[in-house]
């Protein structure tokens, strides 16, 4: 398994393997899926890789070879990535031992959210559509990460840490289906989440030491 820690500062990040450290330039990770109209899975694409240091130390084009269809890069599947930034943790599994041979094998990919911090505070996010406000969407968004395994309302799960050029990704689209009405998107990003708790935090600290200094 892969796991990624981080609160989204490069500094506080870390990668293994197994329990092995690893020294990774780029951990790239899309998963999308299709529906039909009657909203039921009809494909998934899964796509991951890693690039390590060593790769890139020799070749500066091998952060891209792999979405290219060039040769590079680790492929993360048949396996688990499994990624906490913040105390949120984002899993992705799949261990289709027909992965890369069999287009039907996205299909198995199972996608776990634990979201829910200490406080029961959802994380940040956003409606995909602008006349979709986010309180409309707070009820749907509490069913779907109660249950934790969210498969069944994944849209899209894009995990992109690309070390080298400074880029940090990692956000999920949920998608509320509904029968009669338009169905709705969510998009949870659990970056600008993290980002956005710690700049909460770090205001706090800021106002208790100025309020400590003026009683001095």
């Amino acid at each position: 398994m892969i796991l990624l820690t981080t609160d989204g500062m490069w500094e506080n990040t870390s990668l293994t393997m197994d329990g092995a450290p690893l020294d990774g330039a780029r951990l790239y990770l899309r998963y999308t899926v299709e529906r039909d109209r009657l909203d039921r899975p009809r494909d998934a694409t899964l796509t991951g890789f890693l690039v390590t240091m060593q790769e890139f130390d020799r070749d500066a084009d091998a952060l891209d070879a792999p979405l290219q269809g060039r040769k590079g890069g680790r492929g993360l599947f048949p396996g688990e990535v499994e990624v906490e930034i913040g105390g949120r943790v984002l899993s992705v599994v799949n261990e289709s031992p027909k992965f890369g041979e069999d287009v039907a094998a996205g299909l198995a990919t199972r996608v776990v959210l634990r979201a829910f911090d200490t406080d029961l505070e959802l994380p940040a996010f956003s409606a995909d559509q602008p006349k979709d406000t986010a309180e409309e969407m707070i009820p749907f968004l509490v069913r779907a990460l109660s249950g934790e395994d969210i498969s069944a309302h994944v849209q899209e799960v894009l995990l992109d840490f690309d070390y080298p050029r400074d880029r940090v990704v990692c956000y999920v689209s949920l998608i509320e289906t509904r029968l009669i009405k338009r169905d709705r998107v969510v998009t949870l990003d659990l970056i600008r989440d993290i980002r956005k708790r710690l700049l909460a935090e770090e205001r706090r600290g800021a106002a208790a030491a100025a309020k400590k200094e003026e009683n001095l």
